[in-house]
């Protein structure tokens, strides 16, 4: 052999392989633990995990409504403007009409 005997050798693989299963188990928990914190949080939500497709649904609509409600709030802020600024240039132009008047 080349330095190492074969029990050192059989020691080795038998760590590596209990290693490789605690770091597998310990994987398996994790991802145990963040799936059930993940459930838990969409359910204090008040989503119902067992129907997913309809959890996409809601998630579909919310996303609509709320595009819809930002495009009238743009739309509301732009004619509120655009009022704004008449008002001013109408008022400045019936000063004008005025002063050339008198």
């Amino acid at each position: 052999m080349t330095g190492i005997d074969e029990t050192r050798l059989s020691d080795l693989l038998a760590e590596s392989v209990t290693r490789a299963l605690q770091s597998s188990a310990h994987e398996d928990r994790l991802k145990a633990v963040v799936h059930e914190a993940v459930n838990h949080t969409l359910v204090s939500l008040g989503f119902d995990i067992e129907e997913p497709k309809e959890m996409r649904k809601d998630m579909t609509h919310l996303r609509t409504w709320r595009e819809t409600t930002e495009s009238v709030k743009n739309k509301t802020t732009l004619a509120i403007v655009g009022i704004l600024v008449s008002g001013i240039l109408a008022a400045i132009w019936v000063g004008i009409k005025e002063l050339v008047h008198k």
